[in-house]
């Protein structure tokens, strides 16, 4: 009997890169890592882009998107019953355990299976089950193995290049660099726009002047967005004729169709070049959709950037796009060039147990 996976850890899911929310029609077994997930055999039903690898950032537009993916599989099992597996993210304390609450309050979850590391530490997820008729709860001992030498960023890194190399159409991976894939060229502007709408996580000040620089070189989620949503009295139209969009669209009235790498912006033809993780019958059809991009926090990896640049580590520097070198000292651009990073886990002296 087929059943649905309802994929709610933005951070590593299984069938998605990071930052989204999906549900799937699962009907043969599913046993690759998630880095292996483009050529799978799923069937998705309703991706959702939040645009964060955390919901954290964005608690409210992170279990609207689970509403409506509910509201999704309710309507899908009417026609195909089958079973409902929800893989949740592993956050399970503060604001993290109210999510699951909600979660575990809108789905009617009959059995939840807690993995832990360790059997003797107690459950948070006892505490905020429902009175009524609650879930069965059990445990299990993690199996995985200590020490990784792979941290979740090198996951998603690595999940990321794994999508933007594979090709639907020929089920294969491309061994290229992403720099040597030809573009689909997407016009964003006229009656054969593609592209109606831009928006910048975070970014509602942003001047309508710097968009054009702000998402060249970026990882952008390409979102369906609804006929009857309002866009054009919301857009402002840029000096390049791109469409920016200040506020991204909502995710119950908008539907994720994949993940682009921007290559680049063709201003005299008014094209957005893309390498995308959509086949040639998806892209095509991009140009009857209204079809915004959103940038959201994913970041391609250094090693995806340089690849295939011939004069990297030479004494041409300067030819490679979207990157900078400090000096030889290690010296930066000044002060204020680098991002301060807050480390919350390390401990003073005294803190610490012996």
């Amino acid at each position: 009997m087929p059943g649905s996976l309802l994929d709610v850890g933005p951070g590593q899911p299984s069938f998605t890169p990071p930052g989204f929310l999906s549900l799937h029609m699962l009907k043969k077994p599913i046993l690759g890592p998630p880095f292996t997930s483009p050529s799978l055999p799923k069937h998705p039903i309703a991706p959702h882009h939040i645009r964060y690898t955390t919901p954290r950032e964005d608690p409210s537009a992170y279990i609207r998107a689970i509403l409506t993916l509910l509201s999704d599989y309710h309507s899908a099992v009417a026609s195909e019953p089958g079973p409902l597996v929800i893989n949740s993210a592993g956050w399970t304390k503060a604001l993290g355990l109210e999510l699951l609450q909600e979660i575990i309050a809108a789905s009617c979850v009959s059995e939840i299976i807690f993995i832990t590391s360790a059997l003797d530490n107690s459950i948070p997820i006892t505490s905020v089950l429902p009175l009524t008729n609650p879930p069965r709860v059990h445990v299990l001992e993690s199996s995985a193995g200590e020490g990784s030498k792979f941290t979740a960023a090198d996951l998603r890194s690595l999940q990321i290049s794994s999508f933007l190399h594979y090709s639907p159409d020929t089920l294969r991976w491309a061994g290229m660099p992403l720099s040597a894939l030809k573009p689909w060229r997407l016009p964003y502007a006229g009656a054969q726009a593609a592209i109606h709408g831009i928006s910048l996580l975070q970014e509602e000040d942003l001047s309508p002047d710097e968009l054009l620089t702000a998402i060249d070189g970026t990882l952008v989620a390409i979102l369906e967005i609804d006929d009857d949503l309002d866009l054009d009295s919301a857009i402002i139209t840029t000096k390049e004729n791109l469409p920016y969009l200040p506020i991204p669209p909502p995710p119950e009235r908008s539907r994720a169709l994949g993940m682009a790498l921007v290559k680049g912006v063709d201003v005299q033809k008014m094209e957005i070049w893309i390498v995308a993780t959509m086949g040639v019958g998806e892209v095509q059809g991009l140009a009857g959709k209204r079809t915004v991009l959103v940038r959201g926090r994913l970041e391609l990896s250094i090693g995806e950037v340089v690849a295939g640049v011939e004069e990297f580590g030479g004494a041409d520097r300067g030819g490679v796009p979207w990157v900078s070198f400090a000096g030889r000292g290690g010296s930066g651009d000044g002060k204020g060039a680098g991002a301060w990073r807050v480390r919350r886990n390390l401990m003073r002296r005294g803190q610490q147990q012996g």
